[in-house]
Parts: C-alpha cells; sequence; structure tokens
C-alpha cells in the first residue's frame, strides 16, 4: 500500500470537519469506502469524500425542555422497563403537558430509538484512536500499555451513556436493536480495538507474541465484571470492595503481560 496515496484518521478529520475519534467509528462500522487497516491505524483514500449524511452528532446535542425529557424516559425506562413507563409518567417526571412532549419526539418508541442512536453515537466517542496511544505502545510499561485501552465515557454525557447502558443490557434480550448494539459496540468493537492496541505493541517489538484476540476478550470480561455489578449495586460500601478486587485483577493481568 502506497501511503501516500491514503489519508490518515487525522488528515480525514480536518479535511471533513469532524472529530479523529468520529471518523475512526465511520471507518469501524464501513461507512468510509476503501478504508483499510494497517498496524492498528486506519488508512483513507486520498480525496475520499465525507460520508453522505454524517456530521459530528449535533443531532444529539439536547439542551433545555428536551434534555429534560430525554434523561427523564431514559432514566425511568431503565427503572422500570421500558414497557412499564407512560408518556404521562415521563411529562409528570419534568412538569410538562403530553402535548409539549410531542414537540421533541414523535412518541415513546421515537424515543427509545433516540436513546439507541444517542448511545451509538456517544459510546465509543472519546476512545483513544492508535495514533493517540502509540507513544505510550513505544516507551511506556506493559501497565502503562495495559492501562491505555481503557477510557472514560465523556463527562458531559456520561451519566446518560450509563443510564442507557444499562437499558440496552436490560432490553437485549427481547429488543434485537439492543442486542444488535450490544453485540457490536460493546463486545465486538471493544475486543477489535483492544486487540489492535496489542497487536501493534508486538509489532513494535514491545510485547512479545501472544493471542491478542483471546487477551482482548479476557480484559473485556474483568472489565463487564466490574460494570455490571456497578449497574446492579450501587450500594458505596460494596462498590468500594469491588474496586479492590479490581486491582486486584489488574495486577494479575499486568504480571501476564510482563512474563
Amino acid at each position: 500500500m502506497e501511503t501516500f496515496d491514503y489519508m490518515t484518521i487525522r488528515e480525514a478529520a480536518a479535511a471533513w470537519g469532524l472529530s479523529e475519534k468520529y471518523v475512526q467509528k465511520l471507518c469501524r462500522t464501513g461507512q468510509v469506502g476503501g478504508a483499510v487497516k494497517r498496524g492498528g491505524a486506519w488508512f483513507i483514500p486520498a480525496g475520499a469524500p465525507k460520508p453522505e449524511g454524517r456530521g459530528g452528532g449535533e443531532g444529539f446535542c439536547f439542551r433545555g425542555a428536551k434534555r429534560r425529557v430525554f434523561e427523564a424516559a431514559i432514566r425511568l425506562f431503565a427503572e422500570r422497563s421500558y414497557d412499564k413507563v407512560s408518556v404521562s409518567d415521563i411529562t409528570g417526571e419534568v412538569g410538562l403537558t403530553q402535548a409539549a412532549f410531542y414537540n421533541h419526539f414523535k412518541s415513546k418508541h421515537d424515543l427509545l430509538e433516540t436513546a439507541y442512536g444517542f448511545f451509538e453515537h456517544y459510546y465509543a466517542a472519546d476512545r483513544p484512536t492508535i495514533e493517540d496511544i502509540e507513544p505510550i505502545l513505544r516507551e511506556g510499561s506493559a501497565e502503562e500499555i495495559f492501562a491505555s485501552v481503557y477510557y472514560d465515557f465523556n463527562e458531559e454525557y456520561r451519566q446518560a451513556l450509563t443510564v442507557c447502558l444499562k437499558l440496552i443490557l436490560q432490553r437485549a434480550f427481547i429488543d434485537e436493536r439492543a442486542r444488535g448494539l450490544f453485540q457490536m459496540l460493546f463486545r465486538d468493537a471493544n475486543i477489535e480495538f483492544v486487540a489492535s492496541v496489542f497487536d501493534r505493541a508486538v509489532e513494535l517489538g514491545r510485547l512479545a507474541p501472544f493471542d491478542t484476540e483471546a487477551f482482548a476478550a479476557y480484559s473485556l470480561t474483568m472489565r463487564c465484571f466490574a460494570l455490571m455489578n456497578y449497574l446492579i449495586d450501587e450500594d458505596p460500601e460494596r462498590q468500594a470492595k469491588l474496586e479492590t478486587l479490581q486491582k486486584r485483577m489488574n495486577r494479575y493481568v499486568f504480571a501476564q503481560l510482563d512474563s
């Protein structure tokens, strides 16, 4: 592959007026024609047009009453289940009339689909790119390399994303859309990302060759363990014990990478 015939994620983001992380997501989900992945980094054909209808997520930047309705609805859906929440329950939470609700959302189902779209857009929006963590892969310790694959939700949307995740996990057993989001974003994309980081570390000679995909799946299992317990049981004392256990699990993983 002649690299001068391709753009990097950073170059494409600048050309299209998008964030680097969003361009990475477009590549990962097959929305950029001709994009190829080499050594954990994406390369996009030089001069490729900006994917049609794709922006930076402006459609999910809720403000004012619409944001209050959205946040109240997803919280009620997660607490009581979607089927047991009515439009009047939602409007009662935020002090709006039902007529005002329909100024913002077509229906309760439209609101649910909006929650799915919100999660799909923002879930990995702050995930680092391979280019972001290249210095760590070149110079960092095994512990720092392992830690580089973890990231947190954007602070502005953290609470809403956490509630959306709880809703998606709850509905994954009965809703094909929720199940697809879990499989694509929470499972498959995470394993692919973590494996690509370790692949790059191996390529650079920082780690000895090993089964990076299996190790990625293992580390994701650890992450799921901590997250599920957080979503199910928010008791501070038990959370503190789980945090201690998580640190012990991480130390074990670091030892495997160093060995």
